[in-house]
């Protein structure tokens, strides 16, 4: 197959495929909604799978290009403390936790119960 044509067959199938499982919530918003115990185990193992997708991503692809770009960083003498120390991780940790505080907070503010009232 040239080139031109699988790249227009990949981007269709993506796009298609995007759009269905984009789509697919609001299908199955009926469906989710009466709120039994199976539905909802459903619903936390789809949860749990886009997690483990998120995690997947992060330590096999961002990790080691952060590692690249570090060690890049450190050849050019752009970054010259800490060069023994595995800045990456750090750096992949604290924005984990950056991330998950901006919604804890978020979370906290948004969804607060009023405990004045009783």
């Amino acid at each position: 197959m040239e080139l031109l044509t699988t790249k227009i067959v990949a981007l269709t199938l993506m796009g298609a495929l995007s759009l269905f499982f984009g789509l697919l919530p609001l299908r199955m918003r009926d469906f989710l909604a009466q709120g039994s115990r199976r539905r909802e185990r459903i619903v936390s193992g789809f949860l749990c799978f886009g997690g483990g997708v998120l995690l997947a991503t992060v330590f096999i692809h961002m990790l080691p290009e952060t590692r690249e770009s570090f060690k890049s960083a450190f050849q050019r003498k752009v970054l010259t403390a800490g060069a023994d120390y595995p800045l990456a991780e750090l750096v992949t940790c604290a924005g984990f936790f950056l991330i998950y505080f901006v919604e804890e907070f978020v979370h906290k503010i948004f969804f607060r119960r009023d405990t004045r009232s009783g």
